[in-house]
């Protein structure tokens, strides 16, 4: 008998206006893009390693020159995987003969991007991070009404978490038990969570991380899901629980992350709005869901920040109809601020602005 999974909470995916983030969200905060993070790598000398025909070789296989930290550890995991092979291809012989033990030298080098990745997005500026999203979530709080806000977001990193830390009127809400001994995801704080009245004036931040966190381990022989922020990966006796970067389909059907699919699929069917904030819009799952949403929630409004013109249309290329797109360039502001902009025009104007919108059609929120 298959396994009954919990009911979802009502509270939650009757939220009118959702959120989804991606790296350019928290690209302000100084935390790279899967692009950018590959030219931070490739400047490494133990990545290469004197061998330059990396990426002469993988730029052989990409036809679109699209070559992010995702395809490189794609590309990686798929040379050991078949590196007896390789090995007697003379198009790869000198690619991988090497002294001692290449094989291993080659899976190192992977392990030290993803110790890299760890490292990298586990440093926020709680500061910046605040000013990044305060304005937002007062926006939605205070003129909208908005009471909880979910959150689907494919970073690891925790710039809303360390954002919420310092903001009034605002909670968060991740999926974590803080009333145990050590801080554990558990889904059934979901399923516990009770939104704010409205005379409250407070905002609730539910928080669904898709792809894990950085600040999530397991201890070596348990299950359990525990909270420990800055612990360096491949420390002894301890597994961060994230997705690895992939341009593949990944595994989600387990905890933790499908408590956050679950939600995004249901919250998509009846909301009014989702802001996609920063997405590439290259992820399978996340297309995938967008037009399961769509099909039967017809209604929906989808308003996509980002910085690139050519994101967007290609998330239209793809099928997704993306009602309200902005791609503006504001100096120092990032998307999330963008978000905050567009909202306050709205709520004085009830128009865009029209040279800097894809698209003229205004949000409805009710």
């Amino acid at each position: 008998m298959a396994e009954r999974q919990p009911k979802l909470n009502g509270q939650i995916t009757n939220s009118a206006v959702i959120a989804v983030t991606g790296a350019g969200a928290s690209a302000p905060l100084g935390l790279r893009t899967t692009y950018s993070f590959r030219e931070l790598i490739e400047h490494e000398d133990w990545f290469l390693d004197g061998r330059p025909s990396f990426y002469a070789t993988l730029s052989s296989l990409d036809a679109t020159d699209n070559i992010d930290v995702e395809r490189v550890l794609d590309f990686m995991h798929e040379c050991l995987e078949h590196y007896e092979a390789l090995c007697r291809d003379p198009e790869f012989d000198s690619f991988f003969s090497a002294p001692g033990n290449p094989a291993e030298k080659f899976r190192e080098r992977r392990e030290k991007v993803l110790d890299m990745m760890v490292a990298h997005y586990a440093n926020v500026d709680a500061v910046r991070a605040s000013q990044i999203y305060g304005a937002f979530f007062d926006m939605l709080r205070t003129t909208y009404s908005v009471r909880t806000l979910p959150i689907f977001t494919l970073n690891y990193d925790i710039a809303v978490e360390k954002a919420v830390e310092t903001l009034p009127k605002t909670k968060l809400v991740d999926g974590v038990d803080t009333r145990l001994h050590e801080a554990t995801w558990n889904p059934g704080v979901f399923q516990s969570y009770r939104a704010p009245t409205g005379k409250s004036g407070r905002l609730a931040v539910v928080l669904f991380k898709l792809h894990g966190s950085v600040s999530w381990v397991q201890r070596e022989g348990s299950q359990a899901i525990i909270r420990l922020p800055g612990v360096p990966r491949r420390t002894p006796n301890l597994r961060h629980v994230l997705q690895h970067p992939s341009a593949k389909y990944k595994e989600l059907g387990q905890e933790p992350y499908a408590t956050g699919y679950r939600y995004l699929a249901r919250c998509l069917r009846t909301a009014k709005v989702v802001l996609v904030v920063g997405c590439s819009f290259r992820d399978e799952e996340l297309i995938t869901e967008l037009k399961n949403g769509l099909a039967e929630n017809p209604k929906l409004q989808i308003c996509a920040v980002n910085r690139s013109k050519e994101t967007i249309e290609n998330a239209r290329s793809r099928g997704i109809p993306i009602q309200t797109g902005l791609a503006a360039d504001f100096g120092s502001k990032s998307c999330i601020q963008l978000v905050e902009i567009l909202l306050r025009h709205y709520q004085k104007t009830g128009e865009p602005w029209p040279e800097q919108f894809i698209d003229q059609r205004a949000l409805t929120f009710q």
